[in-house]
């Protein structure tokens, strides 16, 4: 049989002819229904913008880190827990010279009908008042002892069925260290005094 007659009976019977697709029109490799696989290939799309800092933005962002750096500054060498936590705060541990002193502030009270001041508890629930609060603004409180004041009214909060302190003595113990240990008895200082207000 010739070439031209092979080719003529095969397109009677349905098959395809030579070529790369089959019967039904589909490319050699596929099945009905399912796409063509395309293949991936370097990316074109336009890359994004970069926003920049506008040069307000900068400028403000540069002043506010001034003045932050400036109050902390200024807090450390004044040392003073007014610009907390910008700040000092005293409760923070520090080294001591083994041959220094340590100093201790704490309140003592005179009662009604007793002769000898009694210590009061300086923490929450003794007189609503914690010691580092106190040490942290022991200068106003020497320069104004009327501060004193809200030691006695939240003292009489806490405990209105008790007496009542009459004076507060605002005090601080000064002890000497040779060698890291406490020689002699703590000299005790009188920083400030208040006649409480009923």
């Amino acid at each position: 049989m010739s070439r031209t007659a092979r080719e003529s009976a095969d397109r009677a019977r349905g098959r395809a002819t030579v070529g790369p697709e089959r019967a039904g029109g589909q490319p050699d490799g596929e099945s009905a229904g399912e796409p063509a696989v395309e293949q991936a290939g370097p990316s074109t799309a336009p890359a994004e913008p970069v926003d920049r800092l506008p040069r307000r933005g900068l400028i403000w962002r540069l002043v506010a880190t001034a003045a932050v750096l400036g109050v902390l500054a200024t807090a450390q060498v004044v040392d003073t827990d007014d610009f907390w936590p910008l700040g000092s705060l005293s409760q923070y541990g520090a080294p001591k010279d083994v041959n220094g002193t340590i100093r201790s502030v704490y309140v003592e009270a005179l009662f009604e009908g007793e002769t000898q001041p009694r210590t009061l508890g300086l923490s929450a629930g003794s007189t609503g008042i914690q010691r580092g609060e106190i040490e942290g603004q022991l200068g106003r409180f020497i320069d104004d002892p009327s501060l004193l004041q809200q030691i006695a009214d939240s003292y009489a909060e806490l405990r209105p069925d008790r007496p009542q302190p009459e004076v507060l003595y605002l005090r601080r113990s000064v002890t000497q260290l040779e060698n890291g240990r406490a020689v002699g008895e703590p000299t005790i200082e009188t920083l400030a005094e208040w006649q409480v207000q009923p």
